[in-house]
């Protein structure tokens, strides 16, 4: 009886331990509760280029010229302009990314001065996401978020000393009726709350892909069949509930973000690996997650899935690029 009684308390004492450990983690449904706003088709079809001022002509761009650049009294504060055909394009233009059909697409430019993009040493230091596109009447809305990547400690930025610069933020959408557009802007915002390394305040874990929202987990499956590798964050509540349908019930996403990494076998890789966190590394947007990784076995051939998908779970910060890695 006595043997009973200890052996229960140890279950219960490492019950505890674990809770204490995992913080009673439960893997949960996730409501997909997201509010509808905008034209969501639209926005799908358009593609935000934020720092065009690069493929720009020299003539165009100081045609373009915004306040408070130098020796801009007698400009406007922005400037939007629209090209429609390749005769426009070619007059703005000295290359651009990808190419345009003009009889289908259309391109948006909206000029504007602000503190530069990038530093002196190449580094990013903010970057532009579309958030959402509003139709109304003959009048389509961008709604853009600016993150900027330095870090916020106490509500205090640090220093940005360098000087307004031309921007350009380039739209390329379908052809549509409307003649006048906008653009709304938002400034995320991230603190520091964690303290010590990011690899200590971060965590993995070994994924199914049943934790998927079906559209998304095709597009995954889809896509990895000609890149072996893919790798996507998650840092909004939009992303969060459109690619996941389970995840633990302690996750915030308001002070936390996701990297999701999806990693298919060769063909002829029939092996079985543990993963763990090598090192995490985070500087002006770039973050760079190394994992290690290690031989557990072959797989039996029943129930045995090719793409091993991870989820490093990890402090918000404004990531711009995120790099996963395999030692």
């Amino acid at each position: 009886m006595k043997k009973k009684f200890f052996i229960a308390v140890a279950l219960i004492t490492l019950t505890v331990i674990l809770c204490f450990v995992t913080a009673c983690e439960k893997l949960v449904d996730i409501e997909y509760d997201l509010q509808e706003s905008g034209d969501k088709a639209l926005k799908n079809a358009v593609i935000l280029y934020d720092n065009a001022i690069q493929w720009l002509k020299v003539t165009y761009a100081f045609a373009n010229r915004t306040k408070p650049l130098p020796e801009t009294e007698d400009c406007p504060s922005e400037i939007t302009n629209v090209i429609n055909s390749k005769e426009e394009f070619d007059e703005a233009f000295n290359e651009f990314p990808v190419g345009i059909d003009f009889d289908k697409q259309t391109l948006v430019l909206y000029f504007y001065a602000s503190d530069n993009i990038f530093s002196q040493n190449g580094k990013r230091l903010r970057y532009y996401e579309l958030k959402d596109v509003t139709e109304e009447n003959t009048s389509l809305t961008f709604d853009v978020t600016c993150v900027n990547t330095l870090l916020l400690i106490k509500d205090e930025p640090y220093a940005d000393v360098s000087n307004p610069t031309q921007l350009c933020l380039a739209v390329l959408m379908p052809k549509t009726q409307v003649n006048d557009f906008k653009f709304n802007f938002d400034y995320k915002k991230y603190y520091i709350e964690w303290n010590g390394e990011l690899k200590d305040n971060s965590t993995l874990y070994r994924a199914d892909l049943e934790w998927l929202r079906d559209e998304y987990g095709k597009n995954i499956v889809s896509s990895i069949e000609s890149d072996f590798i893919i790798t996507d964050k998650i840092q909004t509540h939009e992303e969060y509930v459109t690619a996941l349908k389970k995840f633990y019930d302690t996750f915030d996403i308001g002070n936390e973000m996701l990297v999701l990494f999806f990693l298919q076998h060769r063909d002829f890789d029939t092996n079985l690996y543990e993963y763990s966190i090598a090192n995490i590394e985070y500087d002006n947007g770039y973050l760079d997650i190394s994992l290690n990784q290690r031989f557990k076995g072959t797989h039996s051939g029943d129930g045995w899935d090719d793409i091993d998908f991870l989820i490093i779970r990890l402090p918000q910060l404004p990531a711009y690029n995120v790099n996963v890695k395999i030692l």
